[in-house]
């Protein structure tokens, strides 16, 4: 699974949902609508939480990934002092935010 602890994130204000919410969540929403089958799995834990999707295998309607998307996810989170992991096999897409909430 995700390896890490949020030991890693820096210490300070505590980030704004909207702020999370405009900045990362809709843009996590967006790749796994664009990528995946739509169907997209939160878990959510005490500091940190877990956004996962099945990767669409009919590649023919699938948009090609650039991971520019990704790229600036990670800028961002940088920015807010948060740490993102992302993981990818096959078949699933995983994205891990650390929170300092």
């Amino acid at each position: 699974e995700f390896k890490g602890n949020n030991n890693n994130i820096k210490k300070g204000k505590p980030i704004s949902p909207i702020i999370l919410q405009v900045l990362i969540l809709q843009d996590l929403a967006s790749n796994a609508l664009k990528h995946g089958t739509g169907k997209i799995h939160f878990q959510i834990l005490p500091n940190y939480f877990i956004v996962s999707n099945q990767i669409r295998r009919d590649k023919k309607n699938a948009e090609i990934s650039r991971h520019v998307g990704l790229g600036a996810l990670k800028a961002i989170s940088r920015r807010l002092g948060l740490k993102i992991d992302f993981i990818k096999s096959e078949s699933e897409f995983k994205v891990c935010l650390f929170l300092n909430i």
